[in-house]
C-alpha cells in the first residue's frame, strides 16, 4: 500500500540544498509537461468524459446565470458537434454509450434527481428518468464504469457492495465486499476495476485483479478535492489546499509521483481510454499525454 505523505511540512528542517533540488524538480515537471490548450467552453467545465474510442469529449458546464449546459466535442478536430437542448440546475455526471450514439446526463432540476438520456445526433432529450427528490445521498452511494471493450460494467452500490457485470451474456463475473463512506470515482485499468473512495477523512484507492485481489492501493490522508482514474494504472488528483495537479501512477510497476502548476485551479479531471488526461481550468479544457 502506498501512503501519500505531506511533503511540504518535511521541508521545513531540509537542507537548503535539498530544498533547491526539491523545487527544481517540481519546476522541471512543470515546464517539461506536456500539456497544451485543446478548446474554450463558453463557461466553466464542471465535469466531462472521453469516449471507449477516445473521439469525443463531452463537458458539462456552468453558465454564467448558474445553469448548465451539456456539450459534445470532435477530439481530432477540436470542433464542438453538439450542444444538448437542456438546461440544469446541476449536473454531477456525464457519460457517453459504447457506440457514442446516447448520452446520459444525471443531474438535477428543481430539487429532483434526473438522468436524461439524449442523442447525440439530434441533441434531443429522448428520455427523463426522476431517480431521487435526494440528490446528495443518492450520488454518495452508486459510481459505475463500462470496461474499454463495452463488454462488462463495474458497479459500487454502498454501503456493501461491488459487483462486475457481463454485459452480453447477463451474468455477474466479480461480487466483492465494499465498504467506504463516498464513492468519488470508478474506473478500469490493466482489464480490471479501479476505484477511488473516502472512508471518514481520507481517500482510498485501490487497483483489482481478475479475481478480485488488490493489486495496488493508495491511501492519502486527506480527502482528495479532485480525483482521475486511468487505464495505466494512473491517478491524478488535487489535494486540498494545494492548487497543483499531481499524478501517481503504477504503469512501471513501482510508484513514480509528480506534480506541476496549472495556470488557475483545476475545475475538472477526467482520463481517456488511451491514457491522455483532460483537464479543465474554468473555461478551458487542455490535456496531459499519455504516459
Amino acid at each position: 500500500m502506498i501512503k501519500v505523505q505531506n511533503r511540504i511540512k518535511g521541508l521545513a528542517a531540509a537542507p537548503w540544498s535539498a530544498i533547491m533540488f526539491y523545487m527544481a524538480v517540481l519546476l522541471c515537471w512543470g515546464q517539461c509537461a506536456q500539456s497544451a490548450p485543446l478548446l474554450e467552453e463558453e463557461g466553466a467545465v464542471v465535469t466531462q468524459w472521453v469516449s471507449l474510442n477516445n473521439q469525443l469529449l463531452v463537458t458539462a458546464v456552468k453558465l454564467d446565470g448558474g445553469k448548465f449546459h451539456v456539450n459534445v466535442w470532435d477530439l481530432p478536430t477540436t470542433k464542438r458537434i453538439q450542444s444538448i437542448n437542456v438546461e440544469l440546475e446541476e449536473v454531477k455526471s456525464v457519460r457517453l454509450g459504447p457506440d457514442n450514439n446516447f448520452l446520459s446526463i444525471a443531474g438535477s432540476i428543481g430539487d429532483t434527481r434526473h438522468t436524461l438520456l439524449s442523442s447525440v445526433k439530434t441533441g434531443q432529450i429522448t428520455k427523463d428518468m426522476v431517480i431521487s427528490p435526494n440528490l446528495k445521498k443518492y450520488e454518495k452511494k452508486g459510481m459505475a464504469a463500462m470496461s474499454p471493450d463495452g463488454q462488462n460494467m463495474a458497479q459500487v452500490m454502498l454501503p456493501s457492495v461491488m459487483v462486475v457485470n457481463n454485459t452480453t451474456h447477463a451474468t455477474t463475473t466479480l461480487d466483492k465486499a465494499f465498504n467506504a463512506d463516498e464513492v468519488r470515482a470508478v474506473a478500469w485499468s490493466q482489464g480490471s476495476p479501479v476505484v477511488a473512495a473516502d472512508v471518514g477523512a481520507k481517500t482510498y484507492v485501490k487497483f483489482y485483479g481478475a479475481q478480485g485481489e488488490v493489486r495496488h492501493m493508495i491511501e492519502f490522508p486527506f480527502s482528495v478535492e479532485k480525483i482521475a482514474l486511468g487505464a495505466n494504472d494512473s491517478v491524478a488528483y488535487i489535494a486540498p489546499g494545494n492548487p497543483k495537479l499531481q499524478i501517481n501512477s503504477f504503469a512501471t510497476g513501482t510508484s513514480e509521483s509528480k506534480s506541476f502548476d496549472v495556470a488557475s485551479p483545476v475545475t475538472a479531471l477526467t482520463y481517456a481510454p488511451d491514457g491522455i488526461l483532460y483537464y479543465a481550468l474554468g473555461n478551458q479544457v487542455e490535456k496531459l499525454g499519455a504516459g
